[in-house]
């Protein structure tokens, strides 16, 4: 029998996403007892985890969100031993390819002629992927087999740079290792925005589209006094992102131009966020705009900001 002192006890909530991912899979779900591998040190004491959001979740990996009983905020990832080196192994192949949407797109659209000219790449790795003027081509196709079936994919990727998932019984996507490939870049992004590459965002109007955010990425938690927890930088993203699409949509300020600003409006979503909390805001020293008013705000008359850099 399970000693019960060394086991942890992971409870999923009721308002997680009714689509299948793999905690469904354990036989005691949706009270699960787990205990963590003895071949590696472990440093969090046995205790019960509940389990409140799906960051991520495909068919051979699922990434939850939990907390403790003192509010500690926890990443729990699931796999299998074999599937987790195959992932570790995807993602050193393709660390120089976690870029923007559209370039994951054509990359995998190279990826999928071959297969359907019958060759299937053995070794499908950032260093035998190639571009010259926005035109990526696969190389190194020596180590190939013969696709047998016939692949049968049919998905255009840079058709479908908008799509937030894809359904497993779609007829287009039937090819299980292109599907696996495109996961390992996160080319879906299941209804989520990444910024950063750490912060998980639910999608919405008032924040702009990922391959905006893409080119927005920023510090988020720049107190020298506060220690946030990923709850808190989802929330100051949130606010940063808000503002930044606001200034886009509403004041009509280019990219290139929020690009330049961003710091001054990372600044003022992490002051907008310690002033709702009634606390006072103590920058790191570079990011403080607390006595200073950027450059470029005293000559911009469509900014509206002019009155809170003054406060």
């Amino acid at each position: 029998m399970s000693d019960s002192s060394t086991m942890f006890t992971l409870v999923f909530s009721d308002t997680l996403s009714t689509a299948p991912h793999l905690a469904q899979r354990l036989g005691d779900y949706s009270t699960c007892l787990v205990r963590p591998s003895h071949s590696y040190p472990f440093h969090l004491p046995p205790q019960e985890i509940k389990i409140d959001e799906i960051l991520y979740s495909s068919e051979r990996t699922a990434v939850y969100s939990g907390r403790c009983a003192n509010g500690l905020e926890l990443v729990l990832k699931f796999t299998n031993i074999k599937d987790m080196s195959a992932e570790a192994g995807a993602y050193d192949a393709f660390e120089n390819l976690q870029g923007t949407k559209t370039e994951k797109a054509k990359i995998l659209n190279k990826l999928a002629e071959a297969h359907r000219t019958g060759l299937f790449p053995l070794d499908f790795a950032e260093r035998n992927v190639v571009v010259k003027d926005d035109d990526y081509r696969l190389i190194d196709l020596g180590r190939a087999e013969r696709h047998d079936p016939p692949c049968r994919w049919t998905y255009d990727f840079t058709a479908h740079v908008e799509d937030d998932d894809v359904k497993s019984t779609d007829p287009s996507v039937q090819c299980g290792s292109i599907k696996s490939w495109a996961e390992d870049m996160r080319f879906w992004d299941h209804g989520k925005l990444i910024l950063s590459r750490t912060i998980l965002l639910p999608k919405s109007d008032k924040l702009p589209p990922q391959h905006i955010v893409d080119c927005l990425s920023t510090a988020i938690g720049l107190s020298s006094d506060h220690d946030y927890i990923m709850t808190d930088r989802k929330q100051i993203g949130a606010k940063y992102l808000t503002i930044v699409w606001e200034q886009m949509t509403k004041h009509g300020m280019l990219l290139e131009d929020v690009q330049k600003r961003r710091q001054y409006f990372t600044y003022l979503a992490h002051k907008e966020w310690h002033d709702e909390r009634n606390e006072i805001f103590v920058p790191l020293p570079g990011m403080n705009f607390t006595s200073r008013k950027p450059q470029w705000l005293a000559h911009d008359s469509k900014s509206s900001f002019d009155s809170e850099a003054t406060q």
